[in-house]
């Protein structure tokens, strides 16, 4: 995958806009495929908040040349393991979509995701990772060892060399814990390729194992907008055959999204505890939809 071209690089921006389709799926859609892509651009946003705070955290640590507190270290860590979450996520509900036939996008994309089920399957085997009895590829590492929650790192370029063409790049490593042994750090520098300044290419290596973060949120903007665009052409040409003449009612009724319930209540105090159960539940409280 090294020698493929890289998408445009993933800047922080929202990765499906209001108006996308996949944000105002029609009533009729199949319940399956419904929990499936809302689940999916359910994904994307927390994705996105996620790598607001790797982002934050990063260009914090670059500040201060790697002097970074003990809780934004471990916040920009938190960020990572989040997301390797959320792509493993992904692969699941990708894999349920195209049981069938899988495009070459889909592909490429589930390809650069395999490292994270990897990592979370290391995570979910800590047993027989460090366990007492049965101690697997993290003791057994010859010369160095990383710790658990492995690291986090990135590169780092400054804004004021954009313009000259001997740009001055730095590469950042945060680890989650103390090394120990002779330490190999997951560097691949990134030639001819496109970085977005001041941050890009964050990856996550642990388990013995790196996760291209950057990559991997740029692939899935891609395919996640082109999918929008495909089911929405797929529905439109489905109501066309079955119901003509009513086209664009049925595709724009949409349930409401984005709900939140606020229970208003009046509490004053131990006294009020015999009027409280004396008193009617509260109804359902309105729904506010975006």
């Amino acid at each position: 995958m090294q020698d493929e071209i890289r998408p445009e690089p993933y800047c922080g921006e929202i990765i499906l806009e209001d108006s996308d389709f996949l944000r105002r799926l029609p009533i009729l859609l199949d319940p399956r495929q419904r929990l499936i892509f809302e689940a999916l651009v359910h994904i994307s946003d927390c994705i996105a908040a996620s790598f607001f705070t790797m982002h934050q955290t990063a260009t914090l640590a670059a500040r201060m040349e790697g002097a970074l507190p003990t809780l934004h270290r471990a916040q920009i860590s938190n960020a990572a393991w989040s997301i390797i979450d959320d792509f493993y996520a992904i692969k699941k509900l990708i894999e349920l979509i195209n049981q069938e036939t899988i495009g070459p996008e889909t592909a490429k994309l589930l390809g650069y995701l395999e490292p994270s089920a990897k990592i979370r399957n290391g995570m979910d085997h800590l047993d027989t990772s460090i366990g007492r009895n049965s101690p697997g590829n993290l003791l057994k590492s010859k010369g160095s060892r990383r710790a658990v929650f492995g690291s986090v790192s990135f590169f780092h370029i400054d804004s004021s060399d954009l313009d000259n063409n001997d740009i001055k790049l730095r590469w950042i490593s945060i680890s989650a814990g103390p090394l120990g042994g002779k330490n190999k750090f997951p560097f691949t520098f990134p030639v001819g390729e496109k970085l977005a300044a001041p941050i890009d290419r964050f990856q996550l290596s642990a388990f013995n194992y790196d996760v291209d973060i950057s990559n991997c949120i740029a692939l899935y903007r891609d395919w996640l907008r082109i999918t929008s665009k495909m089911a929405e052409a797929e529905i439109r040409l489905m109501l066309e055959e079955k119901h003509p003449n009513d086209v664009d009612r049925l595709i724009n009724e949409i349930a409401p999204s984005n709900v939140i319930h606020v229970v208003k209540f009046d509490y004053k105090g131990p006294g009020a505890t015999s009027d409280m159960e004396k008193a009617e539940p509260p109804g359902p409280a309105p729904s506010k939809s975006s």
